[in-house]
């Protein structure tokens, strides 16, 4: 919107000769420290007074937080001795698991999600709404939990009430399962997660439209300290 009002005051200005014609985002009189106040205090505001903001920003800082943890686990179990003991260069190229994770969330989820808008766009009478972001965060938050547990667990002993029958489950890394399992579960996860913060970074972007920047940014800051809280627990 700034750069649109600023081609068209451009314009006017050349039309009229009028050189003190100025749009709402340039006016002369707004000091800096004014706009710098106004953008520092202004994502506070929203994650303080949004319902909105406020459920998404939890719900991204959760999943955030649940990223970081992964990624604290992976140097513990690629190279310790007591888990797959790899030398560094070899468990270092387990990070490969969650960049393919990323990548087939991005190329999968951006154009679903496009699909899903148009469609649900076309039902509504072609007009958009920002709820037509959210329907591929549903999928996406059941993959983290299914690549969490894959990623954790592949057999643990359990008895079946009806049939006295043992189940066995056991977790991957304690009993030295092989090596591609986990990497399955990471790149479960890493889809998922890519999806919700694809759905909900879209929809916030649609629903605050000129305020959205701030929006992102609230979610931002509380994401970010839930990223440093989790990892720095005990």
């Amino acid at each position: 919107m700034p750069e649109l009002l600023k081609r068209k005051k451009m314009r006017l200005i050349k039309q009229t000769g009028n050189q003190d014609l100025h749009t709402e985002y340039d006016d002369p009189d707004r000091r800096f420290s004014v706009h710098l106040r106004t953008a520092l205090f202004r994502p506070f505001r929203l994650l303080a007074t949004q319902p909105i903001v406020q459920v998404l920003a939890i719900y991204i800082a959760y999943v955030y937080g649940l990223m970081y943890l992964v990624l604290s686990t992976f140097p513990v179990l690629w190279t310790t001795p007591q888990y797959y003991n790899e030398p560094i260069g070899i468990g270092g190229l387990n990070y490969i698991s969650l960049g393919l994770g990323f990548f087939l969330g991005t190329q999968i989820g951006a154009p679903l999600n496009d699909l899903f808008y148009r469609r649900l766009k076309a039902r509504n009478n072609d007009v958009g709404r920002s709820e037509f972001r959210v329907p591929l965060m549903f999928p996406g938050s059941i993959l983290i939990p299914i690549g969490l547990f894959w990623y954790g667990v592949s057999r643990t002993r359990m008895v079946c009430r009806r049939t006295r029958r043992l189940t066995w489950f056991q977790w991957t890394a304690q009993t030295h399962q092989h090596w591609i399992l986990p990497n399955i579960g990471a790149v479960i996860f890493s889809i998922g997660n890519i999806m919700v913060f694809q759905c909900t970074q879209t929809y916030i972007v649609d629903a605050y439209t000129r305020y959205a920047a701030s929006a992102v940014a609230s979610t931002t800051v509380l994401r970010s300290l839930c990223g440093f809280g989790l990892v720095s627990c005990p």
